[in-house]
């Protein structure tokens, strides 16, 4: 009999009402098996959360350092804009204030 994740929940809790198994009058060897079986489900579910902890955090890292990159990129690009408007300005006639554009 497969747990769904409520009953797993309850079980973890100790809350075994609406496990059908745990309320038969079945031998000891019967439930001992079936408290096994529900362990090892207990254990299959536990390590398929802990995969998926460990995926999440991967794709966090991941996502991070492509916020990083982005980020540098921004910078470097903020920095080509200004150093080429600076080239630009350096080009101007010396006298480009007065409003006359002759050398």
């Amino acid at each position: 009999m497969a747990l769904n994740d409520a009953e797993i929940e309850n079980l973890l809790r100790g809350d075994m009402s609406d496990i059908e198994d745990f309320n038969d009058d079945e031998d000891d060897l019967n439930e001992e098996q079936i408290i096994i079986q529900h362990i090892a489900e207990i254990t299959e579910f536990i390590d398929l959360n802990n995969a998926e902890m460990d995926n999440l955090e991967r794709e966090q890292c991941l996502l991070d350092g492509e916020i990083s990159l982005t980020q540098d990129l921004l910078n470097k690009s903020d920095n080509t804009e200004e150093a080429d408007v600076e080239k630009e300005n350096e080009q101007l006639p010396a006298n480009w204030v007065t409003g006359s554009w002759e050398n």
